[in-house]
C-alpha cells in the first residue's frame, strides 16, 4: 500500500476503485436495459408514458451518478475500519439513507408531479432515484434535469475530495474503528 501511495494521491486511489467497480456495474445495467427495451419493443408488452428508449437512457445515466455518489460515501465509511466485523456499524447510516431514497423514489412514482418528488429530485442521493421517475412521466424541464445533474456532480466531487483526505488518514491505520475527525487529523500530519 505504501508503494501505491508514493506514486498517487489517496483520492486518486479511491476514485480508481470506485471507477473500476462502476464500469462493471454500468456494463451490467446497460445489458439489462438493452435486453429489457428490446424485449418490450419486440413484444409490445410495456406501456410507459414518454419515450421508452429515452427513459432507459435516462435510468442508465442516473445510475452512473447515483453509483458514484453512494460508492464514494460507502468507500469513505469503509475506510474508517480495518476489521470486517466493524464494517456494518459504519455503513449503516449510509444504508439507511439509501433505503429512504428508495422509499421516496417509490412515493415519487405514485405522484411524479407532487411536491415530494419535485423537491427530492434535486437532493443528492435522492435525485438518482426520483428524477428518472419524473422524466418517465414526461413533465420535467431540461433546466431541471441540468440543475439536478450539476448538484449531483458537485456533491460527488466534494465527497471524493473529502473522502480522499479521510481515506489517506485511515488507510495505513490498524486497530478498531476510526472516527472521521481522527482520520482527517492523521491525514494532515
Amino acid at each position: 500500500m505504501e508503494l501505491l501511495l508514493a506514486t498517487m494521491k489517496p483520492w486518486q486511489l479511491l476514485a480508481g476503485k470506485i471507477l473500476g467497480l462502476g464500469l462493471l456495474g454500468l456494463a451490467q445495467i446497460v445489458v439489462i436495459a438493452v435486453v429489457g427495451v428490446t424485449g418490450a419493443l419486440a413484444f409490445d408488452i410495456v406501456d410507459i408514458p414518454g419515450d421508452l428508449i429515452g427513459t432507459a437512457v435516462s435510468v442508465v445515466l442516473w445510475f452512473v451518478l447515483g453509483y458514484a455518489f453512494y460508492a464514494a460515501i460507502f468507500a469513505v465509511a469503509a475506510s474508517l475500519v480495518s476489521r470486517q466485523e466493524d464494517l456494518g456499524a459504519v455503513i449503516m447510516p449510509t444504508t439507511l439513507v439509501l433505503v429512504v431514497a428508495f422509499i421516496v423514489g417509490i412515493q415519487a412514482a405514485a405522484a411524479p408531479d407532487g411536491t415530494l418528488a419535485v423537491v427530492t429530485s434535486y437532493v443528492p442521493g435522492l435525485s438518482p432515484l426520483v428524477m428518472p421517475v419524473r422524466q418517465a412521466a414526461g413533465d420535467v424541464a431540461v433546466w431541471e434535469i441540468g440543475l439536478a445533474v450539476v448538484v449531483m456532480l458537485v456533491a460527488i466531487a466534494l465527497i471524493v475530495r473529502l473522502g480522499g483526505r479521510i481515506y489517506a488518514g485511515a488507510l495505513l491505520r490498524t486497530g478498531g474503528k476510526l472516527k472521521m475527525r481522527e482520520a482527517l487529523k492523521a491525514e494532515r500530519v
